[in-house]
């Protein structure tokens, strides 16, 4: 019989941090989107999957059902993003209370061989 050989999967992706830049106190309620370019793109389909306390790339049948939505920090001002396939993607803030100018096209590049989830600390200035 044939020899099989045991598979490494590797999971990709990266947390958010969502602070105040005057205090660096949590903000919460702050909502991404998460795309494929920084112009004409197309926006990836998120779902949150309770099991992993984590966003994740949404199914075909999920897309279907529109169970996909904008990824939304914690009361912590944080989330994550996994199942990403190694790319450049574009994290766009939402929400025009929260929203800083300075990260509204953040480039996130989510390379093969990270040994760890990179982590995006957003700050912005509160008013």
């Amino acid at each position: 019989s044939a020899k099989t050989e045991p598979a490494s999967v590797v999971t990709l992706g990266f947390n958010i941090v969502k602070v105040d830049g005057n205090d660096d106190k949590a903000l919460t309620g702050a909502e991404f989107t998460l795309w494929d370019s920084s112009t004409g793109g197309n926006q990836i389909a998120l779902v949150y999957d309770e099991n992993a306390g984590a966003y994740r790339v949404a199914t075909d049948d999920e897309i279907k059902d529109d169970k996909t939505g904008n990824v939304v920090v914690n009361k912590e001002g944080k989330a994550t993003i996994i199942g990403l396939d190694a790319n450049t993607y574009y994290l766009q803030d939402t929400d025009t209370d929260t929203a800083s100018k300075d990260v509204n096209a953040l480039v996130i590049i989510v390379a093969d061989g990270m040994s760890a989830q990179c982590e995006q600390r957003l700050s912005q200035t509160v008013t």
